[in-house]
């Protein structure tokens, strides 16, 4: 019973289960089960009316007994997760020739006898984040460390996870490595557990991992579905309560806030195979465990005389997660960096009100790439037109879960702000505001709130008629029922979303505190206020040391409601420590948090076996054709050194050669020397010149697209005097993802950007395109230095996530090259003059160091039938004058890598401003697109068609015991034979050898010659026999070689059409079916079967033509041929024999390797059907 109001000191019993745990994961020597590190707090409120003052008052409550263990067995290794009853166990499935390369993971759950089993740690399990693969190796990732920190209803507990374990499941290597938090090792005490002998300064593969995971950032909950909000959850459980009975439906979590989506994923559909009791069963044992990162707290409250709860959870999104530099802006998915939905919940025994907010980056393409020490440097890097359908996806999103979405927009006037106010605008504006779902305020606030921050207060006003209009929500504490409902949010934002917004949020949840107790009537007091203000406070430190690395400026005010000379001393602590961490450490954190989320190059999940499953891929890729389909575009790639001067001539000539009025989808422009290359530009990247030229291009291009389609700004990049840039079709923009910009510095070893490269990749469809525009060292005689910026370039430019550029279907590779021509001046100039350009490109260091397979390794390069593109004097046709009398030479060049990839042209253009020539070429690319609705409609059927054919469940199935499974599975691999070997192979039969006897001829061997109407395929059963007899003519004098023939027995006439030994068919059930007199050794690598032979319909067996070679044609095929001559009265000769010194790359000399490269003016040749 709560006491009166009128007595002189009141009592609350508000009573909240708080633990402690210390962040350390030191194996003691205890086996009882229980957290020992772990505390509980009783939290009583005492409130003294007279002083207003609150006193809190922490008991002990002792350790807190858990019932999850985490369990081994050596042999076969497995590893299980139980409750005492019931278990969840993990083994590494053996290697069944399945075309996965990864190590796959046998998942089975039921009542198992773990007698065998003994305990893998002392530390207490609270349930289980997924399955991780990590240099090849399958880690297991379960939560030992946690403490209750919030009560967001009744019986709905919150935790929070402050130590992780990863243990190796395929192999033992890792089981007595054990770190701490911070990835330091920590010596085993476990009893019982054999040791390894590990190098103490071996770092463990999910060190960095656990690091993230045990930060005290993530939180779970065994209660609740913790990733939707109230209202959310209420909507959704009376959905799945008609359907299943239960409330809790992994089914319906939200991707967009489970941050071990990418670890559980597999695990989740291991649970969707279990049939609906199973289902239930596994979520009772609360074995798999889903994740939210950001921020959940509870503190005691009194809502009139009533005791309460007050809760905020603040959900940080995972769909664009990373750090503050390397995550900004808005991705073509309509996601945001830093979006946080922030959740107020105040609980009493009668009812529950929920008020919820969101936070965001501005919502278009913007960047802050380089380092930050100078001043907040922001780049746009989308045109508005780009940017718009990214723009509506996102508050498209918005308008279907929240309703109507207000935008407070905090930016200011001061450095690069006001650019990113005015971009934000626009695209509400060209919205057309959503058809009336979207309202805006801009409020500056440091200009409004200036040095005092109570005057933050001032923007109650403005948002006060839609803080009615949007309600809140409430509910039932009884039973459950929805009594009103929030119909919209407000949508802050400044340039983190971190301080400023923290600031005016907690403003705003204020104002739905007050509305909601106005509407009930009820009286609020300094114990609810002083208790929001903390919360508020701890939240803006969490979310910013997510983001930034440090707590929340401004936080003292937030706090205490006044800003104090201590509180302004931390916040210039604060701005120094994220200088530093933002421009030195984000780097490494964020590729943790891309490898937590399963976003970098070639991360796939842990697969789980599924004998089921293999046959459904194996289907789909043969059925590929049902739900892909391809298509066609055509980029018009150039480049232009600009010598740093400005146009005076008409750029159509260049994008539109010979008056051409074809309308190409992607136009890809790269320039060099876009400035001068002076120190001070060096130093500084000046934007305006590459802002000019954006300006310039876009207007030729829609110039001569009047009546037609317009061409769109998509994004550009710039390196000092490089710049790339791209504009595309309008109605092409919706096939575009995952555009990322990337540059790299070459010169002076790395440190300045006078040399280097630009490059931009994205997604069309489902084919992965890159482009990059280089600038190497010059020099005539400088062709290493090119090389070594070449592999600079290629090894060390790198995009999102750990992208290369060789991770790409197509790429092409343009630029000024700056590699020259190894001839003298005169004789240079005489060759260009007679149009020889064969001869001047059998000497292009290009050519030459692409041959030697130095550089451009897989790269092409179209037939060359322009001049030289440099040098020129300005403003003329007349190569260099000057004193220094440069040789011209093709230093403008395209190169292109890719199966999917046809040049159709490759010109220069005469634009004379430069000393250089713009040089353009023409490329057809094939797009594939797949459409993954009807791909898992397929899978889906192919699926449970095999598993009603083979008549068995599918593995993971509850009617799949595990033990049985692996012994299935062991059984399959018992009964293949053993490994080929030099004296026996697979399949022969018998143990019969390996080495098999050559039937010889029955009689003499001049007569009879092997048999060419046999099948080629040895094992194929025919009545045709291994010899024919034929007639030869008497030579008179034989040569070397016929006589050499003709003692092994075969004629010169028959190797010609024989061509290579065929492989020796498998001897005949019982025994061998010919003679045996000659040997052959089958475990020496067979030669191929010869080419098919043209024969005559009326052709006898006694005479066999020899093979016809196809004719030499110029493709991309698996031998070489020379090019011919670019000049029809100078023919070159052809290169001299020599080794080549590249095995990778086809000379005249090599044999075919089917790389398909073009170099030196020789291609590849491809026989003909």
């Amino acid at each position: 019973m709560v006491p009166s109001l009128h007595s002189k000191t009141l009592s609350v019993a508000l009573v909240r289960r708080r633990e402690r745990h210390t962040c350390s994961t030191y194996v003691g020597s205890s086996t009882t089960g229980i957290d020992v590190d772990a505390q509980a707090y009783r939290h009583s409120a005492r409130i003294n009316t007279n002083k207003g003052r609150i006193q809190f008052k922490q008991l002990w409550q002792g350790p807190i007994r858990t019932t999850m263990q985490l369990k081994i067995r050596d042999s076969p290794r497995s590893i299980a997760l139980t409750d005492g009853t019931t278990s969840l166990v993990f083994r590494a499935a053996p290697n069944t020739g399945s075309s996965s390369s990864s190590t796959r993971c046998i998942v089975g759950f039921g009542d198992r006898d773990l007698s065998e089993f003994r305990p893998l740690t002392s530390l207490p399990v609270y349930g289980c984040l997924g399955l991780i693969t990590v240099e090849g190796d399958v880690f297991i990732c379960v939560i030992t460390g946690s403490s209750q920190v919030a009560e967001v209803k009744k019986n709905e507990t919150v935790r929070r996870v402050h130590a992780v374990e990863f243990h190796c499941i395929n192999r033992a290597d890792w089981d007595t490595r054990l770190v701490d938090i911070n990835g330091m090792r920590v010596e085993s005490e476990l009893e019982g557990l054999e040791t390894t002998a590990h190098t103490p300064d071996i770092e463990h593969p999910c060190g960095k991992l656990k690091h993230v995971l045990s930060g005290g950032t993530f939180y779970f909950s065994t209660d609740c579905d913790l990733t939707n909000r109230l209202q959310s959850r209420s909507e959704l459980f009376s959905t799945s309560a008609k359907t299943s009975g239960s409330g809790f439906e992994p089914e319906a979590f939200d991707d967009q806030f489970m941050w071990n989506k990418y670890m559980i994923g597999e695990l989740l559909k291991f649970r969707a195979n279990l049939n609906s009791s199973e289902k239930r069963r596994l979520d009772r044992c609360a074995f798999l465990t889903t994740a939210i990162r950001g921020f959940v707290e509870s503190v005691p409250v009194q809502v009139g005389i009533r005791p309460g709860n007050l809760t905020l959870i603040s959900r940080l999104s995972c769909e664009r997660a990373g750090t503050r530099f390397n995550s900004r802006g808005i991705d073509d998915q309509g996601h945001v960096s830093n979006f946080v939905e922030t959740e107020t919940v105040l609980e009493t025994a009668d009812w529950v009100f929920s008020f919820v907010q969101v936070r965001g980056s501005i919502p278009t393409f913007w960047e802050q790439i380089g380092s930050q020490i100078l001043g907040q440097k922001i780049q746009i890097t989308r045109s508005k037109e780009a940017s718009q359908p990214a723009f509506e996806k996102h508050f498209g999103a918005l308008i279907d879960k929240y309703g109507a979405v207000h935008i407070v927009n905090l930016l200011g006037s001061r450095g690069d702000e006001p650019q990113l106010s005015e971009r934000y605008a626009l695209a509400v504006a060209a919205s057309g505001e959503m058809n009336g779902q979207i309202r805006s305020t801009n409020w500056d606030f440091h200009y409004e709130v200036k040095n005092d921050f109570a005057n933050a207060q001032r923007i109650w006003h403005l948002l006060k008629p839609d803080a009615d209009a949007f309600a809140f929500y409430v509910e039932d504490q009884k039973d459950g029922s929805p009594i009103l409902e929030q119909n919209g949010v407000f949508r802050t934002n400044c340039l983190d979303c971190l301080d400023r917004t923290n600031m005016i949020q907690s403003i705003i949840c204020r104002m739905a505190l007050e509305s909601f107790l106005s509407y009930r009537n009820d009286m609020a007091n300094n114990l609810l206020w002083s208790g929001h203000s903390r919360l508020w406070a701890d939240n803006g430190d969490a979310l910013s040391k997510i983001y930034a690395g440090t707590g929340a400026l401004k936080s003292s005010f937030t706090r205490k409601g006044k800003m104090s000379f201590a509180g302004a001393l931390s916040d210039a602590t604060k701005s120094v420590s994220r200088l530093y961490i933002n421009n030195f450490q984000d780097k490494d954190r964020q590729n943790t948090i891309d490898m937590l989320l399963g976003r970098l190059v070639n991360q796939q999940p842990v697969p789980l076996y599924d004998p089921i499953n293999d046959y459904v891929r194996d289907e789909l890729r043969k059925r590929k054709d049902e739900y892909t389909s391809t298509g066609e575009i055509k980029v018009f790639v150039g480049t232009y050194n600009l010598n740093g001067k400005m146009p005076n001539d008409k750029l159509e000539p260049w994008l539109f050669p010979q008056g051409r009025e074809v309308k190409h989808d992607m136009y890809v422009i790269g320039f060099q020397e876009i400035v001068e290359l002076t120190p001070q530009q060096i130093m500084a990247t000046d934007p305006a010149k590459r802002m000019f030229w954006e300006a310039e291009v876009q207007r030729t291009l829609n110039h001569k697209a009047k009546d037609g389609e317009q061409y769109v700004f998509l994004r550009s990049g710039q390196l000092v005097g490089a710049a790339l840039m791209i504009f595309v079709k309008s109605s092409l923009i919706s096939s575009l993802k995952n555009v990322e910009g990337a540059i790299k510095k070459t010169g002076l070893k790395g440190m300045s950007g006078n040399k280097g490269a630009v490059a931009i990749r994205m997604d069309f469809e489902n084919t992965r395109l890159c482009f990059v525009t280089a600038h190497l060292a010059a020099g005539h005689a400088n062709y290493d230095e090119r090389n070594r910026d070449y592999h600079t370039i290629a090894d060390g430019l790198k995009f999102q996530r750990g992208r290369k550029i060789n991770d790409h279907d197509s790429v092409i590779f343009f630029g000024d090259f700056n590699y020259r021509i190894s001839l003298p001046l005169e004789e240079v100039r005489h060759l260009i003059d007679i149009g020889d350009y064969g001869k001047l490109y059998s000497e292009d260091q290009l050519n030459r160091q692409m041959v030697a397979g130095n550089v451009f390794s897989y790269y092409s390069e179209d037939q060359i039938t322009f001049p030289p593109t440099y040098k020129f004097d300005n403003g003329t046709d007349h190569y260099d004058t000057s004193e220094k009398q440069r040789i011209p030479a093709w230093t403008d060049r395209i190169l292109r890598r890719g199966t999917n990839v046809r040049q159709l042209a490759y010109d220069s253009a005469p634009l004379r401003f430069s000393d250089h020539r713009p040089v353009y070429g023409v490329l057809e690319m094939g797009i594939v697109k797949e459409d993954e609705t009807v791909r898992d409609r397929l899978y889906r059927k192919i699926y449970d068609s095999r598993r009603e054919q083979i008549g068995e469940p599918a593995a993971g199935s509850s009617k799949m015991d595990m033990e049985d499974l692996v012994e299935r599975i062991d059984t399959r691999t018992s009964i293949l034979p053993p490994p080929s070997s030099e004296k026996h192979k697979w399949w022969l039969e018998d143990n019969q050898p390996a080495k098999v006897p050559t039937p010889q001829p029955p009689s003499g061997a001049k007569e009879w010659t092997r048999n060419p109407r046999r099948p080629v395929n040895p094992f194929q059963v025919t009545e045709e026999p291994d010899w024919v007899k034929v007639d030869r003519p008497v030579q008179r004098a034989p040569s070397a070689s016929s006589t050499r023939s003709a003692a092994s027995g075969i004629s010169a006439t028959s190797t010609a059409s024989i061509g290579a030994r065929r492989p020796v068919p498998p001897p005949k059930p019982g025994g061998l079916s010919r003679a045996a007199s000659m040997p052959v050794d089958a475990g020496v690598r067979r030669l191929p079967p010869p080419l098919p032979t043209r024969r005559d319909s009326t052709m006898s067996t006694e005479s066999v033509a020899p093979p016809q070679l196809p004719p030499r044609r110029d493709v991309n095929g698996s031998g070489l041929q020379r090019k011919e001559s670019m000049s029809e009265k100078v023919k070159p000769p052809p290169p001299p024999p020599r080794k080549n010194p590249n095995p990778g790359v086809m000379d005249d000399n090599d044999q075919a390797t089917g790389n398909g490269m073009e170099m030196s003016g020789w291609t590849p040749l491809q026989p003909t059907k």
